[in-house]
């Protein structure tokens, strides 16, 4: 009985692994397929917008795509999978803001770094399998990746998907989402020492 528990704790910890996974998989391949470039045809019908607006303008389009597509991962999760969620409103708040910071940072990066932005986002999933703490606990992992572990975004995507899960304790879930939510900050400020942050939407 022992080895069916633990086999079935294993079980939960890779689900929202993949899951969260997949979320940023998909809104990497949102950057692929939807283009990141606007025309200098569509700069001029609108009066060619100042840059911060071209940018956020265009980011709400990722973010209203990363929106439906969260909804969907989450809902089939609840849905068809049948996964077992103490709070289901929680699950898809978490759902939601995963997917935007997600969207946000891999968008920030594509701006400012074109296809080599792509190649750092695949670079962050690959550290983000091992060192996102969804495979194993934490305290089984090596320490080197227990430190690196914090600072990685998808370790508190899986914090609070695992409370809306599995029950909250005390202001844990809210934490996590603020935590993920810090990860926004450091992509704001680092278009500020980019010049011209968004030259690669003004490509046609």
């Amino acid at each position: 009985s022992t080895h069916c528990i633990s086999s079935a704790a294993s079980d939960v910890y890779k689900r929202q692994l993949y899951t969260m996974l997949g979320l940023w998989i998909g809104s990497l391949l949102l950057l692929v397929a939807v283009k990141v470039k606007v025309s200098s045809r569509t700069l001029a019908e609108v009066g060619y917008p100042k840059l911060h607006q071209v940018f956020w303008g265009r980011f709400l389009i990722f973010a209203c795509l990363s929106f439906v597509q969260s909804s969907i991962l989450a809902l089939g999760n609840l849905l068809f999978l049948q996964v077992q969620a103490t709070e289901p409103l929680l699950f898809l708040v978490c759902y939601w803001v995963s997917g935007l910071v997600f969207t946000f940072i891999i968008y920030t990066l594509v701006v400012s770094f074109a296809n080599l932005g792509k190649a750092l986002a695949v670079f962050l999933l690959i550290i983000q399998v091992s060192a996102g703490g969804g495979s194993y606990p934490l305290p089984m992992l090596p320490d080197f990746v227990q430190a690196l572990s914090p600072f990685l975004p998808l370790t508190h995507a899986i914090n609070a998907l695992r409370a809306a899960m599995m029950g909250l304790y005390q202001m844990d879930f809210w934490v996590e989402i603020g935590l993920l939510l810090v990860f926004v900050v450091p992509f704001m400020l680092s278009l500020i020492h980019i010049s011209e942050p968004t030259r690669h939407l003004r490509i046609s």
